[in-house]
Protein backbone atom coordinates (compact mmCIF):
# COMPACT_ATOMS: atom_id res chain seq x y z
CA UNK A 1 0.00 0.00 0.00
CA UNK A 2 1.73 3.30 -1.34
CA UNK A 3 -0.69 5.57 1.07
CA UNK A 4 1.10 7.31 4.12
CA UNK A 5 0.75 5.91 7.68
CA UNK A 6 -0.83 8.38 9.92
CA UNK A 7 1.80 8.01 12.03
CA UNK A 8 4.43 9.53 8.82
CA UNK A 9 1.53 11.72 8.17
CA UNK A 10 3.03 13.63 11.25
CA UNK A 11 6.47 14.49 9.69
CA UNK A 12 4.47 15.12 6.41
CA UNK A 13 2.37 18.15 8.41
CA UNK A 14 5.19 19.40 10.19
CA UNK A 15 6.60 19.76 6.38
CA UNK A 16 4.07 21.70 5.09
CA UNK A 17 3.97 23.75 8.56
CA UNK A 18 7.70 25.11 6.71
CA UNK A 19 9.28 22.92 9.61
CA UNK A 20 11.65 20.68 8.03
CA UNK A 21 11.85 17.43 9.60
CA UNK A 22 14.36 15.30 7.08
CA UNK A 23 17.28 13.30 7.48
CA UNK A 24 20.33 14.79 6.68
CA UNK A 25 23.27 12.84 6.28
CA UNK A 26 26.63 13.96 6.16
CA UNK A 27 29.77 12.05 4.40
CA UNK A 28 32.98 13.20 4.27
CA UNK A 29 34.97 11.63 1.47
CA UNK A 30 38.78 11.19 0.76
CA UNK A 31 41.27 9.87 -1.50
CA UNK A 32 44.31 8.72 0.35
CA UNK A 33 46.43 8.82 -3.04
CA UNK A 34 46.57 12.54 -3.41
CA UNK A 35 46.64 15.71 -1.24
CA UNK A 36 45.25 17.40 -4.54
CA UNK A 37 41.70 18.62 -4.48
CA UNK A 38 39.41 16.61 -6.90
CA UNK A 39 37.60 18.02 -9.43
CA UNK A 40 34.31 19.54 -8.45
CA UNK A 41 32.85 18.50 -12.50
CA UNK A 42 33.97 14.93 -11.46
CA UNK A 43 32.88 14.95 -8.07
CA UNK A 44 29.08 15.71 -9.35
CA UNK A 45 29.58 13.43 -12.03
CA UNK A 46 30.45 10.83 -9.86
CA UNK A 47 27.44 11.71 -7.41
CA UNK A 48 24.77 11.77 -9.80
CA UNK A 49 25.51 8.24 -10.89
CA UNK A 50 26.04 6.62 -8.11
CA UNK A 51 22.20 8.03 -6.39
CA UNK A 52 20.95 7.32 -10.08
CA UNK A 53 21.35 3.49 -10.36
CA UNK A 54 18.93 3.56 -7.07
CA UNK A 55 15.36 2.97 -8.28
CA UNK A 56 13.46 2.74 -5.11
CA UNK A 57 14.86 6.77 -4.27
CA UNK A 58 12.57 7.81 -7.34
CA UNK A 59 9.73 8.30 -5.43
CA UNK A 60 7.34 11.81 -4.88
CA UNK A 61 4.36 12.36 -2.63
CA UNK A 62 0.83 13.19 -4.51
CA UNK A 63 -0.69 15.36 -1.96
CA UNK A 64 -4.65 15.38 -1.98
CA UNK A 65 -5.92 18.77 -1.77
CA UNK A 66 -7.42 20.19 1.52
CA UNK A 67 -5.56 17.11 2.99
CA UNK A 68 -9.39 15.22 2.94
CA UNK A 69 -6.68 12.15 2.77
CA UNK A 70 -3.66 10.96 3.30
CA UNK A 71 -0.89 11.80 0.61
CA UNK A 72 0.39 8.54 -1.42
CA UNK A 73 4.08 7.72 -2.70
CA UNK A 74 4.43 7.24 -6.54
CA UNK A 75 6.97 6.53 -8.76
CA UNK A 76 8.43 9.21 -11.25
CA UNK A 77 11.60 8.76 -13.84
CA UNK A 78 12.82 12.46 -13.51
CA UNK A 79 16.41 12.39 -13.69
CA UNK A 80 18.74 12.07 -10.51
CA UNK A 81 21.19 15.13 -11.94
CA UNK A 82 17.54 17.21 -11.19
CA UNK A 83 17.56 17.00 -7.45
CA UNK A 84 22.14 17.45 -6.91
CA UNK A 85 22.85 20.49 -6.23
CA UNK A 86 26.54 21.54 -6.54
CA UNK A 87 28.04 24.46 -4.29
CA UNK A 88 30.65 26.99 -5.66
CA UNK A 89 33.48 25.90 -4.18
CA UNK A 90 34.97 27.71 -1.27
CA UNK A 91 37.35 24.93 1.07
CA UNK A 92 36.64 26.51 4.75
CA UNK A 93 35.76 24.36 7.28
CA UNK A 94 33.55 27.33 8.71
CA UNK A 95 31.87 27.64 5.48
CA UNK A 96 31.20 23.75 5.48
CA UNK A 97 29.44 24.40 8.62
CA UNK A 98 27.76 27.50 7.80
CA UNK A 99 26.44 25.34 4.39
CA UNK A 100 25.04 22.57 6.40
CA UNK A 101 23.21 24.97 8.92
CA UNK A 102 21.12 25.89 6.10
CA UNK A 103 20.44 23.06 4.72
CA UNK A 104 19.30 21.72 8.04
CA UNK A 105 16.33 24.12 8.21
CA UNK A 106 15.58 23.99 3.67
CA UNK A 107 12.75 20.90 4.01
CA UNK A 108 12.78 19.25 0.62
CA UNK A 109 9.59 19.20 -1.38
CA UNK A 110 8.34 15.72 -1.37
CA UNK A 111 5.94 16.33 -4.29
CA UNK A 112 8.85 16.43 -6.66
CA UNK A 113 11.52 13.78 -4.97
CA UNK A 114 11.59 12.19 -1.44
CA UNK A 115 15.50 13.18 -1.01
CA UNK A 116 17.99 15.59 -2.36
CA UNK A 117 21.57 15.54 -2.51
CA UNK A 118 24.40 18.41 -2.07
CA UNK A 119 27.63 18.57 -2.89
CA UNK A 120 28.56 20.94 -0.46
CA UNK A 121 32.08 21.57 -0.67
CA UNK A 122 35.64 20.23 -0.70
CA UNK A 123 37.10 21.19 2.10
CA UNK A 124 40.66 21.95 2.34
CA UNK A 125 41.52 22.45 6.26
CA UNK A 126 38.97 19.61 8.06
CA UNK A 127 40.81 19.69 11.82
CA UNK A 128 40.02 15.98 11.29
CA UNK A 129 42.14 15.32 7.99
CA UNK A 130 45.06 16.27 6.32
CA UNK A 131 43.76 15.46 3.03
CA UNK A 132 41.53 17.20 0.66
CA UNK A 133 37.63 16.38 2.65
CA UNK A 134 34.68 15.56 -0.29
CA UNK A 135 31.43 16.69 1.59
CA UNK A 136 28.26 15.43 0.28
CA UNK A 137 24.96 15.84 2.04
CA UNK A 138 22.13 13.44 1.29
CA UNK A 139 18.43 14.75 2.34
CA UNK A 140 15.84 12.18 2.88
CA UNK A 141 12.43 12.58 3.86
CA UNK A 142 11.17 11.91 7.34
CA UNK A 143 7.90 11.04 5.66
CA UNK A 144 9.59 8.54 3.45
CA UNK A 145 11.97 6.27 5.94
CA UNK A 146 13.11 6.22 9.78
CA UNK A 147 16.91 6.35 10.40
CA UNK A 148 17.95 3.24 10.21
CA UNK A 149 15.86 3.70 6.66
CA UNK A 150 17.89 6.87 6.09
CA UNK A 151 21.47 4.85 6.43
CA UNK A 152 20.46 1.92 4.42
CA UNK A 153 19.50 4.22 1.36
CA UNK A 154 22.92 5.56 2.02
CA UNK A 155 24.65 2.64 1.59
CA UNK A 156 22.79 1.51 -1.28
CA UNK A 157 24.02 5.28 -3.03
CA UNK A 158 27.49 4.81 -1.96
CA UNK A 159 28.24 1.14 -0.95
CA UNK A 160 26.82 -2.41 -2.10
CA UNK A 161 23.72 -2.99 -0.14
CA UNK A 162 20.66 -3.56 -1.97
CA UNK A 163 18.13 -3.72 0.52
CA UNK A 164 16.81 -0.59 1.14
CA UNK A 165 14.21 -0.01 3.66
CA UNK A 166 11.09 2.37 2.59
CA UNK A 167 7.93 2.43 0.97
CA UNK A 168 6.99 -0.39 -1.78
CA UNK A 169 7.75 -0.10 -5.38
CA UNK A 170 5.18 2.44 -6.72
CA UNK A 171 3.53 3.30 -10.05
CA UNK A 172 2.41 6.83 -11.72
CA UNK A 173 -1.11 7.87 -10.08
CA UNK A 174 -4.34 7.75 -12.74
CA UNK A 175 -4.46 11.79 -13.80
CA UNK A 176 -7.69 13.18 -11.10
CA UNK A 177 -6.92 10.10 -8.63
CA UNK A 178 -5.90 12.88 -5.75
CA UNK A 179 -9.52 14.44 -6.34
CA UNK A 180 -11.07 11.07 -6.30
CA UNK A 181 -9.47 10.57 -2.88
CA UNK A 182 -10.40 14.12 -1.85
CA UNK A 183 -14.07 13.30 -2.34
CA UNK A 184 -14.09 9.80 -0.62
CA UNK A 185 -11.92 11.38 2.20
CA UNK A 186 -14.69 13.92 2.52
CA UNK A 187 -17.50 11.67 2.49
CA UNK A 188 -16.25 9.06 4.56
CA UNK A 189 -14.42 11.77 7.12
CA UNK A 190 -18.09 11.59 9.85
CA UNK A 191 -17.71 7.80 9.57
CA UNK A 192 -13.47 8.04 9.74
CA UNK A 193 -14.10 10.98 13.12
CA UNK A 194 -16.40 8.20 14.79
CA UNK A 195 -14.28 4.69 14.55
CA UNK A 196 -11.16 7.22 15.99
CA UNK A 197 -13.59 7.35 18.83
CA UNK A 198 -14.01 3.99 19.29
CA UNK A 199 -10.78 3.36 19.13
CA UNK A 200 -9.85 5.59 21.80
CA UNK A 201 -12.47 4.30 24.27
CA UNK A 202 -11.35 0.71 23.32
CA UNK A 203 -7.97 1.58 24.33
CA UNK A 204 -9.51 3.02 27.58
CA UNK A 205 -11.03 -0.05 27.83
CA UNK A 206 -8.25 -1.81 27.38
CA UNK A 207 -6.12 0.11 29.88
CA UNK A 208 -8.70 -0.52 32.41
CA UNK A 209 -9.46 -4.26 32.33
CA UNK A 210 -5.72 -5.05 30.66
CA UNK A 211 -2.46 -5.62 31.33
CA UNK A 212 -0.59 -2.48 33.26
CA UNK A 213 0.73 -0.09 30.61
CA UNK A 214 4.42 0.51 32.24
CA UNK A 215 4.17 3.65 33.62
CA UNK A 216 6.66 6.48 31.52
CA UNK A 217 9.41 8.49 33.41
CA UNK A 218 7.80 11.60 35.47
CA UNK A 219 7.64 14.78 33.24
CA UNK A 220 10.21 17.30 34.55
CA UNK A 221 10.99 21.25 34.67
CA UNK A 222 11.58 23.36 31.47
CA UNK A 223 15.32 23.90 30.91
CA UNK A 224 16.33 27.01 28.62
CA UNK A 225 16.77 24.07 26.07
CA UNK A 226 13.22 23.78 25.96
CA UNK A 227 12.96 27.12 23.96
CA UNK A 228 11.13 27.22 21.01
CA UNK A 229 13.63 26.99 18.35
CA UNK A 230 13.75 29.76 15.54
CA UNK A 231 14.02 29.61 11.89
CA UNK A 232 17.63 29.76 12.13
CA UNK A 233 20.27 26.96 12.76
CA UNK A 234 23.93 26.43 13.67
CA UNK A 235 25.80 22.94 13.74
CA UNK A 236 29.25 21.30 14.73
CA UNK A 237 30.23 18.17 14.23
CA UNK A 238 32.75 16.21 16.71
CA UNK A 239 35.07 13.19 14.99
CA UNK A 240 36.49 10.61 17.31
CA UNK A 241 38.06 7.06 16.80
CA UNK A 242 35.16 4.56 17.49
CA UNK A 243 35.61 3.02 21.18
CA UNK A 244 36.63 -0.36 21.90
CA UNK A 245 33.54 -2.97 21.44
CA UNK A 246 31.74 -2.18 24.96
CA UNK A 247 34.20 -0.64 26.41
CA UNK A 248 33.89 -1.26 29.97
CA UNK A 249 30.37 -3.27 29.26
CA UNK A 250 29.21 0.13 27.32
CA UNK A 251 27.70 0.78 24.36
CA UNK A 252 28.60 4.16 22.21
CA UNK A 253 24.92 5.03 23.01
CA UNK A 254 25.71 4.68 26.32
CA UNK A 255 29.17 6.23 26.04
CA UNK A 256 27.67 9.24 24.03
CA UNK A 257 24.64 9.84 26.05
CA UNK A 258 27.08 9.94 29.52
CA UNK A 259 29.14 12.59 27.26
CA UNK A 260 26.42 14.67 26.90
CA UNK A 261 24.94 14.37 30.57
CA UNK A 262 28.59 15.90 31.55
CA UNK A 263 28.50 18.52 28.58
CA UNK A 264 24.97 20.02 29.75
CA UNK A 265 25.69 19.69 33.22
CA UNK A 266 28.86 21.98 32.58
CA UNK A 267 26.38 24.45 29.93
CA UNK A 268 23.56 24.97 31.77
CA UNK A 269 25.96 25.56 35.52
CA UNK A 270 25.48 28.99 35.76
CA UNK A 271 22.03 27.94 36.08
CA UNK A 272 19.35 26.27 38.30
CA UNK A 273 18.52 22.66 36.16
CA UNK A 274 20.29 19.73 37.85
CA UNK A 275 17.65 17.40 36.70
CA UNK A 276 18.34 16.56 33.45
CA UNK A 277 16.56 13.92 30.76
CA UNK A 278 17.49 12.61 27.16
CA UNK A 279 14.58 12.14 24.29
CA UNK A 280 16.31 8.40 22.72
CA UNK A 281 15.03 7.21 19.93
CA UNK A 282 14.27 3.16 20.12
CA UNK A 283 13.64 0.95 17.01
CA UNK A 284 11.02 -1.45 16.66
CA UNK A 285 12.27 -4.72 15.94
CA UNK A 286 11.23 -6.16 12.45
CA UNK A 287 9.43 -9.02 14.04
CA UNK A 288 7.06 -6.62 16.19
CA UNK A 289 3.90 -5.58 14.13
CA UNK A 290 3.96 -1.85 13.65
CA UNK A 291 3.02 -0.12 10.75
CA UNK A 292 4.57 2.89 8.20
CA UNK A 293 7.86 3.56 7.44
CA UNK A 294 8.45 5.04 11.00
CA UNK A 295 9.16 2.28 13.30
CA UNK A 296 10.66 3.94 16.30
CA UNK A 297 9.44 5.39 19.38
CA UNK A 298 11.00 7.44 22.11
CA UNK A 299 11.98 6.63 25.60
CA UNK A 300 13.12 9.04 28.21
CA UNK A 301 16.08 8.46 29.71
CA UNK A 302 17.67 10.12 32.90
CA UNK A 303 20.42 11.76 32.41
CA UNK A 304 21.99 11.11 36.53
CA UNK A 305 23.64 14.55 36.55
CA UNK A 306 23.94 13.83 40.05
CA UNK A 307 26.59 10.98 40.30
CA UNK A 308 29.84 12.79 40.16
CA UNK A 309 31.75 9.79 39.21
CA UNK A 310 31.65 9.11 35.31
CA UNK A 311 31.23 5.16 35.80
CA UNK A 312 28.66 5.18 37.75
CA UNK A 313 26.70 7.25 36.07
CA UNK A 314 27.47 5.83 33.00
CA UNK A 315 25.93 1.92 34.43
CA UNK A 316 23.01 4.53 35.41
CA UNK A 317 22.32 5.34 31.97
CA UNK A 318 22.67 2.17 30.64
CA UNK A 319 20.61 0.62 32.79
CA UNK A 320 17.77 3.41 32.38
CA UNK A 321 18.47 2.89 28.61
CA UNK A 322 17.44 -0.88 28.81
CA UNK A 323 14.84 -0.45 30.71
CA UNK A 324 13.37 2.05 28.74
CA UNK A 325 13.60 0.34 25.56
CA UNK A 326 11.85 -2.73 27.24
CA UNK A 327 8.70 -0.28 28.43
CA UNK A 328 8.58 1.76 25.09
CA UNK A 329 8.39 -1.66 23.25
CA UNK A 330 5.83 -3.41 25.65
CA UNK A 331 2.94 -4.52 23.31
CA UNK A 332 0.66 -2.62 25.46
CA UNK A 333 2.52 0.62 24.42
CA UNK A 334 2.97 0.01 20.89
CA UNK A 335 -1.10 -0.91 20.81
CA UNK A 336 -1.85 2.31 22.39
CA UNK A 337 0.10 4.29 19.76
CA UNK A 338 -1.10 1.87 17.13
CA UNK A 339 -4.82 4.25 18.20
CA UNK A 340 -3.51 7.08 15.72
CA UNK A 341 -3.86 4.55 12.51
CA UNK A 342 -7.43 5.18 12.66
CA UNK A 343 -7.37 8.90 12.60
CA UNK A 344 -8.93 10.41 9.00
CA UNK A 345 -6.33 13.09 7.48
CA UNK A 346 -8.30 16.34 8.27
CA UNK A 347 -8.81 15.17 12.82
CA UNK A 348 -4.76 14.60 12.39
CA UNK A 349 -4.43 17.87 10.70
CA UNK A 350 -6.59 19.48 13.25
CA UNK A 351 -4.90 17.25 15.97
CA UNK A 352 -1.44 18.43 15.08
CA UNK A 353 -2.35 22.32 14.58
CA UNK A 354 -3.76 22.12 18.37
CA UNK A 355 -0.22 20.64 19.29
CA UNK A 356 1.55 23.75 18.00
CA UNK A 357 -0.88 25.89 20.05
CA UNK A 358 -0.25 24.14 23.47
CA UNK A 359 2.52 25.84 25.75
CA UNK A 360 3.80 22.79 28.29
CA UNK A 361 5.03 23.89 31.50
CA UNK A 362 6.90 20.88 32.01
CA UNK A 363 8.81 18.25 29.67
CA UNK A 364 9.71 14.61 29.32
CA UNK A 365 13.05 14.97 27.70
CA UNK A 366 15.59 18.36 27.61
CA UNK A 367 16.76 16.92 24.50
CA UNK A 368 17.16 14.17 22.17
CA UNK A 369 20.11 12.43 21.65
CA UNK A 370 19.61 9.90 18.28
CA UNK A 371 22.05 7.06 17.93
CA UNK A 372 22.94 5.05 14.32
CA UNK A 373 25.38 2.38 13.22
CA UNK A 374 25.85 3.30 9.71
CA UNK A 375 27.74 0.37 9.28
CA UNK A 376 31.02 -1.00 9.17
CA UNK A 377 31.20 -1.64 5.17
CA UNK A 378 33.44 0.74 3.49
CA UNK A 379 31.09 3.69 1.54
CA UNK A 380 32.96 5.11 -1.53
CA UNK A 381 32.30 8.20 -4.04
CA UNK A 382 34.20 7.76 -7.31
CA UNK A 383 38.26 6.85 -5.76
CA UNK A 384 37.33 8.56 -2.64
CA UNK A 385 36.07 6.64 0.76
CA UNK A 386 33.93 7.64 3.46
CA UNK A 387 35.88 8.70 6.71
CA UNK A 388 32.89 10.18 8.38
CA UNK A 389 29.31 10.20 8.46
CA UNK A 390 27.13 12.55 10.38
CA UNK A 391 24.21 13.96 10.87
CA UNK A 392 21.86 16.88 12.82
CA UNK A 393 18.24 15.69 13.99
CA UNK A 394 15.58 17.93 13.39
CA UNK A 395 14.71 20.35 16.00
CA UNK A 396 11.28 20.45 16.98
CA UNK A 397 8.80 22.30 19.50
CA UNK A 398 10.35 23.04 22.57
CA UNK A 399 14.02 21.46 21.97
CA UNK A 400 16.27 24.05 21.19
CA UNK A 401 19.20 21.28 20.86
CA UNK A 402 19.32 18.05 19.94
CA UNK A 403 22.63 15.72 19.37
CA UNK A 404 22.76 12.49 16.73
CA UNK A 405 25.86 9.85 17.45
CA UNK A 406 26.76 7.93 14.36
CA UNK A 407 29.01 5.12 13.94
CA UNK A 408 30.92 4.76 10.27
CA UNK A 409 33.74 1.78 10.31
CA UNK A 410 36.21 3.15 13.06
CA UNK A 411 34.60 6.33 13.56
CA UNK A 412 32.33 8.12 15.75
CA UNK A 413 30.93 11.50 14.74
CA UNK A 414 29.03 13.45 16.92
CA UNK A 415 26.55 15.97 15.41
CA UNK A 416 25.20 19.25 17.86
CA UNK A 417 22.07 21.92 16.14
CA UNK A 418 20.97 24.53 18.07
CA UNK A 419 18.97 27.70 16.97
CA UNK A 420 20.89 30.71 17.86
CA UNK A 421 18.02 32.44 18.22
CA UNK A 422 16.28 30.27 21.17
CA UNK A 423 20.01 29.25 22.86
CA UNK A 424 22.39 32.29 21.97
CA UNK A 425 25.52 31.06 23.26
CA UNK A 426 24.94 27.13 21.95
CA UNK A 427 28.53 27.53 20.58
CA UNK A 428 29.52 26.81 23.55
CA UNK A 429 28.15 23.18 23.32
CA UNK A 430 30.25 21.49 21.01
CA UNK A 431 33.69 22.11 22.89
CA UNK A 432 31.97 21.30 26.16
CA UNK A 433 30.92 17.66 24.32
CA UNK A 434 34.27 17.12 22.60
CA UNK A 435 36.14 17.36 26.19
CA UNK A 436 33.47 15.43 28.08
CA UNK A 437 33.68 12.67 25.65
CA UNK A 438 37.07 12.47 25.61
CA UNK A 439 36.74 12.24 29.83
CA UNK A 440 34.10 9.21 29.49
CA UNK A 441 36.28 7.77 27.16
CA UNK A 442 39.15 7.86 29.70
CA UNK A 443 37.36 6.73 32.68
CA UNK A 444 35.88 3.76 31.06
CA UNK A 445 39.41 3.00 29.80
CA UNK A 446 40.65 3.13 33.37
CA UNK A 447 37.56 1.46 34.66
CA UNK A 448 38.39 -1.48 31.98
CA UNK A 449 42.14 -1.67 32.77
CA UNK A 450 43.36 -4.26 35.24
CA UNK A 451 44.98 -3.62 38.03
CA UNK A 452 48.75 -4.03 37.92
Amino acid sequence: MNRVDPKDAIFYLGAKSGRSSDHCLVYGFVDGRTTRPPVHTTVVADLTRALSRVERIRRRLVEVPATLAYPRWEAHSTPASTFVTAHQPDGRWTETLRRLAELVEDPIDTTQSAWRADLVDVVTDAPFSDRPVIVVVLRVSHTFVDGQGAAALGRSVFGEDAEVAGPPPAVGSRPGSEYRAALHGAVTLPAGIAGYIRALVTDARRGRNGPDTPPAPPQRPLSPLNAPPGADRSVAIIVRPRPPNRLAGMTVTTIGLTAVSLALQRYLATGEQTDLSAGVPVGVPDSVEFSGANRVVTGTVDLHTDVPDLVARAELIQHDLHAERARVLDPAVLQRLGVLEAAPAPLLVAITALGRRVTPTTVAAHTVVTSINRGDAPLRLGDATAVLSSGFPALTRHFAMKHGIYTLGRTVTIGVVWSPTAVPDGHRQPALLQQAWDEVIAALTDEGTPDA
